[in-house]
């Protein structure tokens, strides 16, 4: 899922991102992976720790922390793979204050 997510936001945000802004990009990205995040189960495997489940919640933990890392590891890598050159024109452009995307108004 994250590496699909990595590799479909760029395409999409070069395609039909409307005229937005580069930094509008994140909510794109994150409203997919949101639903991933190990949040409930790293906290429940500190919850089983306390409780006295050592093998049990130290292996929760783990494994919520391997979903996690990976999470980010194949986020990034659909950046690298279609994420390139994004911000060229941006980048290129000079740096005065009305030409910087987020000073539109």
């Amino acid at each position: 899922v994250p590496f699909n997510i990595g590799l479909v936001t760029p395409l999409v945000w070069r395609f039909c991102n409307g005229g937005q802004d580069l930094c509008h990009i994140t909510p794109m990205y994150m409203g997919a992976l949101l639903i991933h995040l190990p949040g409930a189960e790293i906290v429940w495997a500190v919850i089983e720790i306390l409780q006295g489940s050592i093998v049990h919640g130290a292996s929760r933990l783990i494994k919520g922390l391997i979903q996690a890392t990976s999470l980010a590891v194949f986020l990034v890598l659909g950046w690298q793979v279609f994420g390139r050159n994004l911000a060229s024109e941006w980048l290129l452009s000079d740096l005065k204050g009305e030409t910087l995307p987020f000073t539109k108004g």
